[in-house]
């Protein structure tokens, strides 16, 4: 059996497909250790993964001996200057902002993750024996060190896949698909813009890569795995686009028993139509909570709004329609009742509302939720509005579009069958036994 390592960025989104994935491997016999934030060992030792923390750069170990001492100086020094310029991602400056300025935070949080695993893990994996890393595709150091450790690696998209094809619109765009030469010019266009919001991070990576005698990357799409790329996005669902032979698209990674079980008063629930609304990180909170029960209010629906734990950042009171507002909400067991939800367009949201074949209202913000929502639309199984054109009138329009025509319901009955045979994590646990073996690395 084979001692598999996770390596992914610290925020729910990308923990919750990820710690699916590693219960699903461990029930097939092998051991899982998700490295990650002190945080969040509690709800990874819940479903039986061992938890092993990431330490700071500063309180970090030495990688082991390949680096030479004046290598190592030189390392020190760079992270020094790195550390100076790089700080913690600011969660409430990102949840205030949208658009550009939030990107530019977000990547700036992928640089500083990627900046502790370059400096921190190799000794962990080390330490713990790990064969294989499975790897975020935004911790984009995992790979580096995969390479550096000497063990394989392979890549889970637990997004929108970053692949950059002309005729596919980026990630962090809502614009559809379209094979017009002025789209494609477009799309080229803004890759290359996005490459240079990128270059600190690539630069990072290459110092390390010249440090350990790897071979640079020229973009941040060279860290994919060369054995296999998962993606959590069912193939149906993504735009048209030719990908390598060792990419598979496998459906969404989701399992119950990863979530932590949450108190709820289902006594409240009436006999209405549900609507459910969970807008994660979405910027100005109190604003589009408020426009949500004011589009909702007056119709003959029950409004259930989920703050995901931010209750104590946003004040919220006397909401219009007096709508149900909890911190946490048990989200499946929600969406199994639910006849439509307001999401910000998160990839897994919008994954597990179609799982359950519910349509959608997206208000889309920031990262791939512009590119998830483009999808949505494209299915046919909802429809989204651009947070800057976001007020009462238009969300509620929207609303009595997707509630009353049928064809909403339809289509994501649709996208339910298609999640339903696409395999999800039994599916990409097989994938990943299947590669390694193909590769002759024991499983």
């Amino acid at each position: 059996m084979t001692h598999f390592g996770i390596i992914c960025p610290p925020v729910t989104g990308h923990l919750n497909p990820m710690i699916a994935l590693g219960y699903e491997l461990k029930q097939r016999g092998h051991s899982v250790s998700l490295l990650g934030w002190e945080q969040h060992r509690e709800m990874v030792e819940a479903t039986g993964i061992h938890f092993v923390p990431i330490l700071s750069p500063r309180q970090a170990p030495q990688p082991d001996q390949k680096i030479t001492s004046s290598r190592r100086m030189r390392l020190r020094h760079k992270l020094h200057r790195l550390k100076q310029r790089l700080q913690p991602v600011d969660h409430q400056a990102y949840t205030q902002s949208n658009g550009i300025s939030a990107l530019r935070i977000a990547l700036a949080a992928y640089q500083h993750w990627s900046a502790i695993a370059l400096r921190a893990a190799p000794a962990v994996i080390k330490a713990k024996g790990i064969d294989v890393l499975l790897v975020s595709e935004t911790s984009y150091g995992g790979s580096t060190v995969a390479e550096y450790m000497g063990i394989p690696f392979i890549t889970i998209c637990v997004g929108i896949p970053r692949h950059q094809s002309s005729a596919v619109p980026p990630y962090m765009t809502s614009w559809p698909y379209q094979l017009a030469l002025w789209a494609r010019i477009r799309n080229r266009l803004t890759y290359a813009w996005l490459d240079i919001l990128q270059r600190r991070i690539l630069r990072l990576l290459n110092r390390y890569r010249r440090d350990w005698n790897l071979v640079p990357y020229t973009t941040l799409t060279d860290s994919a795995s060369p054995l296999a790329s998962l993606a959590c996005l069912p193939k149906a669902f993504d735009f048209p686009v030719s990908l390598p032979h060792n990419f598979y698209f496998t459906g969404p990674y989701i399992n119950d028993i990863c979530r932590k079980p949450v108190t709820f008063p289902f006594d409240q629930l009436s006999d209405k139509p549900l609507i459910y609304a969970s807008t994660g990180t979405l910027s100005n909170q109190a604003s589009v909570y408020r426009c949500i029960a004011a589009a909702c209010d007056g119709l003959d629906i029950q409004l259930v709004i989920s703050l995901g734990g931010k209750g104590r950042d946003v004040a919220l009171s006397n909401l219009p329609g007096n709508p149900l507002v909890v911190d946490y909400a048990p989200q499946i067991e929600l969406l199994k009742r639910a006849s439509l939800v307001i999401t910000h367009a998160g990839l897994n949201t919008i994954l597990e509302s179609l799982a359950q074949g519910v349509p959608m209202v997206a208000i889309p913000g920031v990262l791939d939720q512009p590119g998830a929502a483009a999808r949505l639309e494209r299915s046919g199984a909802g429809k989204f509005i651009a947070l800057k054109q976001l007020n009462a009138k238009r969300l509620r329009k929207l609303i009595q579009e997707v509630l009353q025509d049928p064809t909403y319901k339809d289509q994501a009955r649709q996208a339910q069958a298609v999640i339903q045979q696409s395999g999800g994590v039994k599916h990409a646990a097989a994938i990943i036994e299947d590669v390694l073996d193909l590769a002759h690395i024991s499983v």
